[in-house]
């Protein structure tokens, strides 16, 4: 299957409740940086990466991620230099340093393939915003930004202002993301993983034939089996005593599970909440109402479903 042009906003209607309730969660934030590689607490990890990285944006691939670090470089050792020598240091350091960023620059330049492998593909040439809007749309909003949307969409996910107005995004073009989810589940072979893959494609296909409803109640269910067939402890990704800390994991996992915390969000039907319009698990089981179900929800927990399947096949299923 070709992956869908996306390169065209589709002249699509919006849901027409994907404007109302902004989720309401407290947002958080935070200036460490993500782990490059497989797990952090969920998968073994291969290394750090320098807290400097989670506080700029930068694109992989692209060149502006080696003028973003080779400043940030520079702006570690100024306060220093201009401490300890003053003025002088304009005139003796400052040429040192400048000849020093083209070195760290070609540094830079060699970790690239590392950071794009570090990032899921639809990430590739897309910005990464800085670590306070990431955890808005992952904890906050519980969106699903992993091998799905495409750049495009996302692009215009991460530009928006307002949640809202990401919903509405996601309305405009639900149809094409319904199909990335469809194109992304031809990467999964695992046996275990082509059994996910095939509720995904039926849950998908009931949304393109106009069954919404039906789409979001296999879709949610689905995404629940998968945490607790898949992890251990499915707490230690849904529970809401405790924000999910998405800086300690590597970006991939923090895209994908950061989401899936978000989704999770608190609603008890039996203390009179309120069913949100925003997507969550346990309004979608214990909440059932037009409030709670719509085309931009259906697509949601699909996107979520698809990007914890990619993530499963690359790090936990192998048969």
């Amino acid at each position: 299957m070709e992956r869908p042009d996306d390169s065209e906003p589709e002249a699509e209607d919006s849901d027409p409740q994907a404007g109302h309730d902004e989720p309401p969660r407290t947002l958080g934030g935070s200036n460490l940086g993500f782990t490059i590689g497989h797990g952090g607490g969920f998968f073994p990890a291969l290394g750090p990466t320098p807290s400097w990285l989670g506080s700029g944006a930068f694109t992989v691939p692209g060149v502006n991620i080696l003028g973003a670090l080779t400043n940030q470089v520079t702006s570690i050792f100024r306060p220093f230099i201009d401490q300890q020598l003053g003025h002088i240091s304009a005139m003796i350091i400052d040429p040192i340093l400048e000849q020093q960023r083209g070195r760290w620059a070609e540094i830079f330049e060699r970790l690239l393939p590392t950071l794009g492998a570090a990032l899921p593909e639809n990430w590739h040439d897309t910005n990464l915003p800085d670590l306070p809007l990431l955890e808005r749309l992952l904890l906050d909003e519980g969106l699903a930004l992993a091998w799905v949307p495409p750049s495009r969409i996302l692009n215009r996910l991460l530009t928006a202002d307002t949640a809202q107005e990401r919903r509405r995004v996601i309305g405009q073009n639900w149809r094409t993301i319904a199909r990335a989810c469809i194109y992304e589940l031809d990467h999964v072979t695992s046996r275990q993983g082509r059994q996910h893959a095939d509720f995904i494609r039926r849950a998908a296909a009931a949304l393109e034939d106009g069954h919404q409803e039906a789409a979001q109640a296999l879709a949610t269910n689905l995404l629940d089996s998968m945490v607790r067939i898949h992890f251990d402890k499915p707490s230690t990704v849904v529970g809401q005593n405790t924000r999910l800390a998405i800086v300690d994991l590597p970006l991939k996992d923090a895209l994908v599970l950061g989401g899936i915390w978000g989704a999770f969000g608190e609603f008890r039907a039996d203390r009179g909440d309120t069913v949100p319009r925003w997507f969550t698990r346990h309004a979608s089981v214990h909440g059932v109402s037009r409030r709670q179900y719509s085309r931009v929800n259906a697509v949601i927990v699909l996107m979520h479903c698809t990007a914890l399947l990619r993530l499963l096949e690359l790090e936990v299923l192998t048969d």
